[in-house]
């Protein structure tokens, strides 16, 4: 028997795969499917557990009152861009599709391109929530987006695993279940509040390697023999051609999948894709090297006669045979590259058509369109032609005319898209823009992964940068020391992961689309391990040997993922990313809290645009989105101003009321570069955004907020925030003033006694400056020169505020636990002529509770409370002092029914915290003691 030209290996199964629902395989699939989605269940439960955690977070002096206030791993902050879109397409300020927001690039808003399928998935989930939990619908949005993720993930999981083990047996199908939430770049999609397509594009992308990888490049294995002329699948034989129809329905379900992700994201999914016929034209070469190098002087059929495929599939027969050399039959059905092709690309033509038709149409190769459509279509077309080619050197000339044919019309098909590009620029591909592309050189997804191992580590990175590359060596010892079958299916799974991966190396974001290519090349690789005769003998071997493998590809992500968990659950820790969340929902209470009513138009860096004006529901006008770069132009333009006055005037252009500056991110130097690339450093030091933040040089129009982060952040958190309400009519005083109150909120005491000294010396009637010294001297525990601006405050205020301003001294030296100092302002106040009754409620409170011994007077004490009680009969917190006098007079019945009395007034009120206090000082009081309290 002669040496055989070409080798194609098939799965163990054969053509169908023995996978079906009757079979003990179907209960161990239907189990391993089970437990992961639980596992990934509670995984999503404890995620939740920990938002709201967080989420509950909150500082009496900024509450949170914001339209959005759920707080998310820091990751994942496109995802409040998808929930701001499903919110507005429920409401119908936009849509049905997904193709303007008013969000960013502010005032006139910009095209969205992104797919309208998961902006409604989190819409009506959103909606159903809001009718079960009640509340707004930003509120059932953001809640449903901490879970909306996991039905997704299920859903892929059975479908794709099922898929799996249909067509390469029950190991195939475990393999892709638990690659679903083990294989960490896939995972990663479906992360518990993860609100992002992210997890649709890699299930895609799965989806259309499984089906490519069963494929088997159109190289068929067993079935029937099909004659000359017969399409169909059966010939003369009587015989259904099964291995023909199955590796079209391969190509089916991969063209399918393929047209999803081109819906879903065209830049993640078409590298890969072009990859398929790539990967099936070196495994067509390598497998003709197999042979005995003699192509040109024996057919294809391994009998010394040429082959006689017709290149367009007419006449003769598409399926043009070699011999195995175990004695089988491949063969070539260009049939299989036609359904892919087809299927294809009237799935992405669909799916373009959903999205855009009628009023949308046009060229946007960013995205979906149908000249990729055609091209895929095309390419598929050649590739049917090229691949029975390169099987063999030595062809008919209506061969080769038939190649040269199809190549004619189907080559500029295939170039149609670059060519466009190349031509038409940033007009049809905004992302040739020159500012884009510059762009994209400081976002971290765009690094190359060295670069990104510098700024994250070598730990973040630890399986790209040595696992993976373990990996693909292994396959590749696999190809040179295994069987010589199986380095046919071995390179068709191997070459789209491994160059994916590679690029991947020059820009992060590639490898996440190569995870799907792994899962597929380590089912490809189990298949020939499998195969050896020491592991064929035993299931359990072979069952050992694959969670082996797995446990090599997977475990280190599943581990690290499941200890990271357990610890935050633990020690409920705050992360860097939960506290940044927290400040951006602050910054943006507080610039609502500056403006109540009416539009905020937010100027900020890109990430902190998106993540404060999502809390605060505000527009914005840069955002590192390619739609948006007439925004991202506009902020450049403002943060790299020459002077106060260009960005003066930019600022009123754009319609900007709030300027929001983070030391963290702040993106400064990035604009000014995007701007100008050979901008010097001393240049940056001259831009508007600089001055601000760098050298806190603010001018008149800014009005500071007075904002400070919380304390106790963690280590890698920046808390340098200026925050500020543009205001063209603020008068020097004014500015100095509100200086000084920033001054004193973040601090910085010695500074904010100055500011406000020159607010003094600015408007010497104005007793506002002097309080605000006062209270900074109490923090300083100068006591006299406290009392001292006080008192001058009063006297400039005159007899209309003494006694507000008399006892709000009272109350500044009582919270400083001076309060013999404080009893006396209260004692003045209430000579003073008493207006409410806080100075009176206070000193009865100090004199019966807190006072020191030789102040303590619980007679005083009671005959306040009581005149308090009378006025206020009400108001919990005022019995509750009339309890307090009364025990401290030794009437403890009367102080326990008061306490009561408290208690249920708070319980009314909603105070059901203080309640609770007031009902335990009734018990003290019944048994006769005094609690220990305090105000």
């Amino acid at each position: 028997m002669p040496k055989p030209d070409i080798t194609i290996a098939s799965s163990p199964s054969g053509s169908r795969g023995h996978f079906g629902g009757t079979t003990p395989g179907a209960g161990w699939l239907a189990l391993v499917v089970s437990v992961v989605i639980a596992l990934a269940a509670v995984h999503n439960w404890f995620g939740d557990q920990h938002a709201q955690l967080v989420s509950s977070l909150g500082r009496a002096d900024v509450p949170v009152a914001t339209p959005y206030q759920q707080i998310r791993p820091d990751f994942t902050v496109d995802g409040h861009m998808w929930i701001r879109y499903a919110v507005a397409l429920w409401r119908g300020e936009e849509g049905p599709q997904l193709r303007h927001t008013s969000i960013d690039n502010a005032p006139v808003g910009r095209e969205v391109h992104w797919n309208s399928g998961l902006a409604w998935w989190l819409a009506i989930g959103g909606r159903v929530w809001q009718a079960v939990a009640g509340g707004t619908l930003e509120h059932g949005v953001e809640r449903w987006a901490m879970w909306e993720n996991l039905p997704l993930l299920a859903f892929f999981t059975v479908v794709l695993a099922w898929w799996a083990a249909r067509c390469g047996g029950l190991r195939a199908g475990i393999v892709v279940a638990i690659a679903m939430v083990g294989h960490r770049a896939i995972y990663e999609g479906f992360w518990p509040g993860y609100a992002d397509h992210h997890g649709l594009i890699a299930a895609s992308i799965l989806g259309m390697m499984l089906g490519a990888y069963w494929m088997r490049g159109g190289w068929l294995r067993g079935g029937a023999e099909v004659e000359a002329g017969d399409e169909g699948g059966a010939g003369k034989l009587g015989r259904r051609d099964e291995a023909a129809m199955a590796a079209q329905r391969a190509a089916l379900w991969s063209g399918v999948w393929g047209g999803v992700g081109m819906w879903v994201s065209t830049a993640s999914l078409a590298p890969v894709l072009a990859l398929v016929p790539l990967a099936a034209g070196l495994a067509t070469l390598i497998a003709r090297g197999e042979g005995a190098g003699n192509w040109g002087r024996r057919g294809a059929r391994g009998d010394g006669t040429p082959p006689t495929t017709n290149m367009r599939g007419e006449g003769t027969p598409s399926s043009t045979t070699v011999k195995w050399e175990v004695g089988a039959a491949a063969r070539f059905d260009p049939r299989v590259w036609r359904m892919w092709g087809r299927a294809g690309a009237l799935t992405s033509f669909a799916f373009y058509l959903l999205e855009y038709w009628p009023h949308h149409l046009g060229w946007r190769l960013e995205v979906n369109h149908p000249l990729y459509a055609l091209a895929w279509w095309a390419g598929a077309e050649l590739t049917a032609q090229v691949l029975p080619w390169l099987a063999r050197s030595g062809k008919a000339v209506r061969d080769g005319r038939a190649l040269a044919w199809t190549a004619a019309w189907a080559v500029p098909l295939v170039l149609a898209p670059v060519l466009a590009i190349e031509i038409f620029g940033a007009k049809v591909f905004l992302l040739s823009d020159p500012f884009l592309v510059g762009l994209h050189h400081t976002i971290t997804e765009f690094l190359p992964l060295m670069a990104r191992v510098r700024l994250e580590g070598i730990w973040s990175h630890f399986e790209t940068l040595f696992i993976y590359p373990l990996f693909y060596v292994a396959v590749l010892l696999l190809m040179l020391c295994g069987r010589r079958e199986a380095r046919f299916k071995l390179t068709l799974a191997l070459v789209p992961a491994l160059l994916m991966q590679a690029l991947g190396f020059w820009q992060v974001r590639w490898g996440m689309s190569a995870a799907p290519a792994q899962v597929v090349l380590l089912i490809a690789a189990l298949e020939e391990i499998c195969a050896w005769e020491f592991l064929r003998r035993a299931p359990w071997r072979r069952a050992v040997a694959a969670a082996l493998a797995m446990a090599a590809l997977f475990g280190l992500a599943v581990t690290v993922r499941v200890v990271e968990t357990a610890k935050v659950a633990y020690y409920r820790a705050i992360l860097a990313g939960d506290a940044r969340q927290i400040i951006y929902r602050e910054v943006a209470e507080t610039i609502r809290e500056s403006q109540p009513k009416g539009k905020v138009v937010l100027f900020a860096s890109p990430n902190t645009s998106v993540n404060v004006a999502f809390f605060g529901a505000f527009q914005t006008l840069g955002t590192l989105y390619w739609e948006n770069v007439d925004g991202l132009k506009a902020a450049a333009e403002i943060s790299s101003a020459k002077s106060e006055a260009e960005a003066a005037r930019l600022i009123e252009e754009y319609g900007v009321t709030h300027v929001a500056l983070f030391k963290d991110s702040n993106y400064i130097a990035e604009y000014a570069r995007l701007l100008n690339p050979r901008a010097t450093e001393a240049e940056l030091k001259e831009t508007f955004g600089y001055r601000v933040l760098g050298q806190r040089t603010v001018p008149l129009w800014l009005e500071p907020l007075p904002y400070a982060p919380p304390k106790g952040l963690p280590k890698n958190v920046d808390p340098d925030v200026l925050v500020f309400r543009v205001n063209p009519h603020q008068t020097v005083a004014q500015g100095t003033y509100r200086i000084g109150m920033l001054q004193a909120k973040l601090g910085e005491t010695k500074d904010a006694l100055a500011s406000f000294a020159r607010v003094a010396e600015m408007n010497a009637a104005d007793p506002t400056p002097r309080l605000r010294r006062g209270e900074l001297l109490i923090k300083e525990q100068k006591w006299a020169e406290a009392e001292k601006e006080f008192d001058a405050a009063i006297k400039l205020a005159g007899r209309a505020e003494e006694y507000r301003l008399l006892a709000q001294a009272g109350i500044a030296f009582e919270g400083a636990g001076e309060l013999g100092r404080a009893i006396a302002y209260y004692e003045r106040a209430l000579r003073a002529g008493p207006t409410n009754i806080i100075a009176a409620n206070n000193l009865a409170w100090v004199l019966a509770v807190t006072a020191p011994a030789e102040l303590h007077n619980p007679k005083r004490a009671l005959e306040l409370a009581e005149l308090c009680a009378q006025a206020q009969p009400d108001v919990a917190n005022v019995i509750d002092t009339l309890a307090s006098a009364q025990a401290a007079n030794g009437l403890f019945p009367a102080a326990a029914e008061s306490a009561e009395r408290a208690a249920a007034l708070a319980r009314r009120g909603g105070q059901a915290e203080d309640g609770r206090k007031f009902e335990r000082k009734a018990a003290d009081y019944r048994a006769g003691k005094l609690p220990d309290e305090g105000k």
